[in-house]
C-alpha cells in the first residue's frame, strides 16, 4: 500500500514540475510580443520573463493569448506609449508612456486572468491604470515601485488572494475602490505622506496592520482614510523591563505605543 500511494504521490509531483514551462524573450519593438510567441508557447508558458520594450498591445496579448501565465516578470522593461485600437480597452486610442495600462489584466468585460500570481513590475512606471487587476482572483501579492505616482480606480478591486500590497515611496494616490474587496490584511506603505486615497479605496478588507515609516506614524494617524486603520511601524524594538508590571510604562517611556 505505501508503495502504491508513493507512486502515486511522484506521478502527481512529477505532473506539477513538467506543467511549469518558463521563457525568457527579448521584444526591441513593442507591440511584437503576439507574432514572436508560438501558438504552443502561448498555450502553455506559466512563467515569463519580458525584457526591452513593450506597449499595451503587449499586455493584451498577454492578457488574453498566454493562457496559462501565472508569473510574470517584466522589470527589465520599458513601457513605451502607444496610439491605435489594439490595447487592453479597445474604446481607448491612446495610452501613455511608463503606465501600466487600464484593463493590463481584465477585459473590459470582466473577464479576468485569474491563473496570474505574481507580478514584477518596471521600476520606470509611473502609474497603474484603472482596473488593472480587477478581479484577479489569484493575485497574491503586490509591491508596488518607488516610481509609482498614483494607482487608479478599481486596479485591485476583488483580487481575494491578495494579502498584502508594498506601497512605494512615490506613491501620492490611490483610486476608488482600488483595494474594496481584495482580501489585503497587510500595508506596508513607504511613503513619509500618506497617499491620499479615493472613495472606499481599501473599503471592506479586515486589514490587520500598516507598517509606515516612524517618523510618519502620525501623520498617517490623522490623514483621511488612514486614521482608522491600526498603524504601526516595521522595525525590532529592545525594551529592557527590569520591573514585573512596568512593560507599558517602559514602552511609552522609550517613545514608542502599544
Amino acid at each position: 500500500m505505501k508503495s502504491i500511494l508513493s507512486f502515486i504521490f511522484l506521478i502527481l509531483f512529477t505532473t506539477s514540475v513538467v506543467s511549469q514551462v518558463s521563457k525568457t524573450v527579448e521584444l526591441s519593438a513593442p507591440g511584437t510580443l503576439s507574432s514572436i510567441l508560438t501558438s504552443t508557447e502561448k498555450a502553455t508558458i506559466t512563467n515569463l520573463t519580458l525584457r526591452g520594450n513593450i506597449d499595451a498591445r503587449d499586455i493584451k496579448c498577454l492578457r488574453d493569448e498566454v493562457i496559462e501565465l501565472t508569473v510574470l516578470d517584466i522589470s527589465s522593461t520599458t513601457i513605451k506609449s502607444y496610439s491605435g485600437t489594439l490595447g487592453t480597452n479597445p474604446s481607448v486610442v491612446s495610452y501613455p508612456a511608463n503606465e501600466l495600462p487600464q484593463y493590463s489584466f481584465c477585459t473590459p468585460t470582466a473577464i479576468a486572468k485569474n491563473k496570474l500570481t505574481d507580478v514584477v513590475f518596471p521600476n520606470s512606471i509611473t502609474s497603474i491604470g484603472n482596473h488593472a487587476f480587477y478581479k484577479c482572483e489569484g493575485l497574491l501579492s503586490a509591491v508596488i515601485p518607488n516610481s509609482v505616482v498614483s494607482i487608479g480606480d478599481y486596479a485591485f478591486q476583488f483580487c481575494i488572494s491578495n494579502k498584502s500590497i508594498t506601497l512605494g515611496t512615490g506613491l501620492q494616490s490611490i483610486g476608488a475602490q482600488c483595494l474594496y474587496k481584495s482580501g489585503i490584511k497587510v500595508i506596508h506603505s513607504l511613503s513619509n505622506v500618506p497617499p491620499s486615497l479615493g472613495a472606499l479605496a481599501l473599503g471592506q478588507n479586515y486589514i490587520s496592520i500598516v507598517y509606515v515609516p516612524a517618523a510618519s506614524v502620525n501623520a498617517y494617524k490623522s490623514a483621511s482614510g488612514w486614521s482608522e486603520l491600526p498603524v504601526a511601524i516595521n522595525q525590532l524594538v529592545s525594551i529592557n523591563n527590569t520591573t514585573a508590571g512596568t512593560l507599558a510604562a517602559n514602552i511609552a517611556t522609550s517613545g514608542y505605543q502599544l
